[in-house]
Order: C-alpha cells, then structure tokens, then sequence
C-alpha cells in the first residue's frame, strides 16, 4: 500500500509506502522537508485529489530551504560576478557602479531559481554577493598592477641609459672593492660624492641617514657586483627579479579599501539589498502557493 502526495514546494507527485505517514521526510526532486500524512484504508492508493484537506501544520514546510541546488547556482553566479567585474576593470581601467547592483541581482535569481528561500539562504546570497563585488575589485586592481609592473621593467631593460648605468656599476664596484677596510664616515662621504650616491655636492653635507643607507643597501650590492661580475643579461635578470619582489610587496587589499568612494559603497548596499530581497520573495511567493494548495 502506498500513499501519493504532491511535494508542497514543486509540486512533484511523491509515492511512499504508508508505513511512511506522519514522519518526516524530503521530496527527492527539490529537497524540500515535507511530513508524510496519514495512511488511507488497506489496498488503496492515496490519490491527493481525493484526499480531505491536511491539517496545514502538518505539511507546510519550513520557510527556511537552502537545498544544494540554490548554493550551487549562487554561488556560480559569484564566480561569473568576480571574471565581469575584473574583466571590465582591467580593460577599461574604470568601474561601472551599477555592475555592483547587477551582481547582487544575479546572485539573488540564482539563489531563488534554485529553490532557495529564507532569512539564511537570503543572508548568504547577501554575503556572495559581496564577496563577488570585492573579489572581482581585487582581481582586476590585481590585473592591473601586475600589467603596470610589466611595463615598467620592459621599459626600463630597454632604456638607453641602462647601458652607461651598468658600466658605471662596473666602474664604482671595482672602485670600492679597493678599500682593505670599511672606510670612515669622511672617506665613505667622498665616495657618495664622487660617484652620485647622494645628492651633496660637498662631502661635509653628507648626512647620517645617508651613509647608513649605503653602509646597509648600496656596499653589499657593489660587494656582490665586484664578486659576481656579472654580464649584462645576468644583471637585466636580476633587476626583473628586484621588480617582482617590489610587486609582491604591493598591498591590492589596502588599494581596494582605498579605492572605495561613496557611489561605490551606494552601489555594493543595492547589490546586497537586492540578492537579499530577491531570495525573500521567493520565499513569500512559496508560501502563497502553499496556501493556495491548502485552501487557505
């Protein structure tokens, strides 16, 4: 003997054995929690046109669903936020606020086509969008950055003036490797005259902070320089070397907060208004039917 229902939620016809009624179980098309109702006499198939009005506290759902398929959808349609956004970003080189309030309206249909309904379901469709409107920022900033650095080192390994600089390093790493001992604070001042380590035209004007500086930067890489004698590839390498480690040194979650103005801050609260709206309607909606269904 089986007992028949239609799933309150979407609307599948549902077959369990009557051992079944009065215990809770999930509509295997939608996931939804439904409670089996009470068996129907011996030999029969319940048929739900035929069935007396449930009692609705039995068979209404909670309003609260997050089935796999909601979370699945939402959060794809993050992923797609963050790749629109950062190709729009990074091609453009500018923003379009309203792109925010289209990803939290994504975000939200997908939550909702996919059956999710309720505050959870709505708060975390909230929270995708959220996370796809920053994440898609960083990542274009990202792009960005890392285009702006590439230029820069390729522009910079093809300077004219890259050729007379690495001879000079030849020049002054020799130059120093002549001294047997550190040289005092006056003789060290000369040599940053002499060879343009400082702006000080006199060796007396030489400050402090300067002479540590290039006891602390500039005395190992000369020291290095003279040992390695590097050519002039060797030495083009390494300056791309120095440019990455300047990148990574580069904070885009810093520049992102930064970047953040109040049209921008307008346009994620609309983003996030609407993922939540749009999953809460569903809910509303969800519940008419379910009503509607019942007679009430």
């Amino acid at each position: 003997m089986t007992i028949a229902l239609d799933c309150p939620n979407c609307g599948k016809n549902i077959r369990t054995e009557d051992s079944s009624a009065g215990k809770r179980s999930k509509c295997p098309s939608c996931g939804e929690a439904i409670v089996i109702p009470g068996d129907r006499a011996a030999g029969t198939v319940a048929d739900p046109s035929e069935q007396d009005d449930p009692d609705p506290r039995a068979v209404e759902a909670p309003q609260s669903a997050m089935p796999p398929l909601a979370l699945a959808l939402s959060i794809g349609a993050a992923l797609l936020g963050v790749a629109l956004w950062a190709v729009i970003l990074s091609g453009a080189r500018s923003e379009i606020g309203w792109l925010a309030w289209g990803i939290g309206g994504l975000v939200g249909m997908s939550a909702a086509k996919g059956g999710g309904r309720g505050v959870p379901m709505a708060a975390t469709a909230a929270l995708l969008a959220v996370l796809s409107i920053f994440g898609g920022k960083w990542l274009g900033l990202s792009i960005i950055t890392d285009r702006e650095f590439e230029k820069a080192t390729q522009d910079l390994l093809v300077s004219p003036e890259m050729e007379p600089l690495y001879r000079e390093m030849q020049l002054v790493s020799g130059a120093w490797t002549e001294f047997t001992e550190p040289p005092s604070d006056e003789v060290l001042a000369r040599f940053m005259v002499d060879h343009g380590f400082t702006e000080a035209t006199d060796a007396t004007q030489v400050i402090a902070e300067e002479l540590a500086y290039f006891r602390d930067e500039h005395a190992p890489e000369l020291e290095r320089f003279a040992a390695d004698q590097p050519t002039r590839e060797e030495w083009d390498a390494e300056i791309v070397e120095d440019m990455n480690e300047y990148r990574s040194d580069v904070d885009i979650t810093e520049a992102v907060v930064d970047d953040l103005g109040l049209l921008d801050i307008l346009f994620v609260g609309l983003g996030i208004s609407t993922a939540w709206g749009l999953v809460m309607r569903n809910s509303a909606n969800s519940s008419g039917r379910r009503r509607r269904r019942h007679g009430h």
